[in-house]
């Protein structure tokens, strides 16, 4: 087996397929990928016991003679990033895999292809193909799902296809991140709980540009952008029933610019020490913001806003739930919806769709 390719192409495909797997597994095999060759293309194939089941991703290749071996993802690698730029030679007796780049030649040991698992099988519900960049900014609700370990029925966002509206949801009790957007051709399926940190781990890996093709069955969800596939499982947990909740009558709403009130948030809390770095929050002609602590003294800020509605209210909030809240959207100015101390706020883009939650904490 050998072929010829860039070694920037070389460190992409293991990169991508490295992520979903250990360093270190207590059978080897556990933490190895498969390295498939063919007459014009590699082909890195990795699967784990994870919320990611599968990944696949190729590149191009020249002069190659076609074979596949099974090596360590983090072994093989380290060996590809330490090469010198430029063409990269692939060669392997079946014993070993032999990289060469220039002058240095490494070589780490081979597994057979045979010890490794097939691939798993997965039945189409649904299917629907979207631009990438429409399916990165769905899935960037993953920021407010709970911990997998303690909160395991929120550790998902469920993902739901109605009248051509793909929507995600996530929470993890103290806030909510649902968007949404339309999707012509999608089909309506139930509620599907996606993992979130498969999520994070499929959007880096993603390509910037092109479409994106989703596949829906009962228990995975198959992800096919570029060369990547990409296979995650679902989970099998009941999610709370969020639209109940979710305030829709405020007593004021304010407009804001979201990345000046993003900034004044992160600058204000660089004084707060307690757990969760409170920010006290008065919604008024302007948005003021104050925070203090024996230990890192006081920092105060405002942002002008329009506001429509009752006197000022004033709140406090876990800054970094705030700034994660207005990071989910792309829109210049959000609105801001709030009736008392207590009561949860609902952020939504202006010009945009979906929304987000934001709990208030008693102040003392």
């Amino acid at each position: 087996m050998n072929a010829t390719l860039t070694r920037r192409d070389l460190v992409t495909v293991l990169t991508g397929a490295a992520a979903i797997l250990p360093a270190k597994a207590a059978v080897p095999i556990q933490s190895c990928l498969l390295l498939s060759v063919a007459p014009d293309a590699v082909t890195v194939t990795a699967q784990s016991g994870g919320s990611v089941a599968l990944v696949r991703t190729s590149c191009a290749a020249n002069g190659a003679t076609p074979g596949e071996v099974a090596v360590n993802a983090a072994q093989a690698l380290s060996y590809a990033k330490a090469l010198p730029e430029g063409i990269v030679t692939l060669t392997s007796d079946g014993a070993k895999l032999t990289l060469t780049g220039g002058r240095s030649k490494l070589s780490v040991p081979c597994l057979p292809a045979a010890d490794l698992p097939p691939p798993p099988d997965a039945v189409v519900r649904a299917s629907m193909s979207m631009p990438v960049a429409t399916w990165a900014a769905l899935s960037s609700v993953a920021y407010a799902a709970g911990e997998a370990d303690n909160k395991y029925g929120l550790a998902g966002a469920p993902l739901s296809v109605r009248g051509g509206v793909l929507r995600f949801a996530a929470t993890d009790g103290n806030r909510l991140a649902v968007t949404e957007a339309e999707v012509p051709g999608a089909i309506g399926t139930g509620a599907r709980q996606v993992p979130a940190d498969a999520l994070d781990t499929l959007r880096k890996m993603l390509p910037s540009d092109g479409d994106i093709t989703i596949e829906i069955g009962d228990r995975a969800l198959m992800a096919r952008a570029g060369s990547t596939t990409a296979v995650i499982r679902l989970l099998e947990a009941a999610f709370p029933n969020f639209d109940a909740v979710v305030p829709t009558v405020h007593k004021a709403t304010v407009t804001v610019d979201r990345e000046a009130l993003a900034v004044a948030v992160r600058r204000v809390a660089l004084a707060a020490r307690d757990s969760v770095r409170t920010v006290r929050v008065t919604f008024g002609d302007e948005i003021a913001l104050s925070a203090k602590s024996e230990l890192a003294g006081e920092a105060v800020d405002s942002v002008p806003c329009e506001r429509d509605g009752r006197a000022s209210v004033t709140m406090g909030f876990n800054s970094a739930f705030l700034v994660d809240a207005l990071g989910q959207f792309s829109s210049a100015t959000v609105t801001i919806g709030i009736s008392d101390a207590l009561s949860p706020v609902v952020i939504r883009p202006v010009g945009g769709s979906g929304f987000a939650v934001a709990m208030p904490v008693r102040l003392e």
